[in-house]
């Protein structure tokens, strides 16, 4: 904590700023209280797109409660090195809702949590394809 700090949310605020910068610069970063420092190790990326699942906890709860796992797509920026998550995401709906049952089927879990393009959202076909999915499937999932 530092002096201009009024109580531990104020912390917690700085650390999770602290966490994306240093997300934003790659990896093997630091970021303390708005100053980052990378390692001097170049590193390539393995692959241009990549899709990431992170499992999102409740933490009102304790012990933490697992309440979703999210699935991020992002693409690699050469220019800057870095991982950019990209607002627009050009995979067909059906290509996502396939990797998603394949990673739920291999973690076990049941929730997930789905952004839609602005695209998607307003696609007539969306609303009757997302609950044909979830029709097929014993999950429970946002979007």
């Amino acid at each position: 904590m530092v002096a201009t700090d009024n109580n531990i949310e104020d912390l917690y605020r700085r650390a999770d700023e602290s966490l994306y910068q240093s997300k934003h610069h790659g990896r093997d970063t630091i970021t303390v209280n708005g100053q980052t420092v990378t390692s001097a190790t170049e590193h390539r990326p393995v692959a241009i797109r990549t899709i990431l699942t992170q499992r999102v906890y409740d933490t009102r709860t304790n012990p933490l409660v697992p309440t979703h796992d999210e699935v991020i797509l992002a693409t690699y920026e050469e220019a800057y090195d870095r991982w950019d998550f990209p607002e627009h995401v050009h995979l067909p709906l059906s290509a996502q809702l396939d990797y998603i049952s394949t990673v739920l089927a291999e973690c076990g879990s049941r929730r997930f949590i789905m952004n839609l393009t602005p695209h998607q959202f307003l696609d007539p076909g969306t609303p009757d394809y997302l609950a044909r999915f979830k029709a097929s499937h014993n999950w429970t999932f946002w979007w």
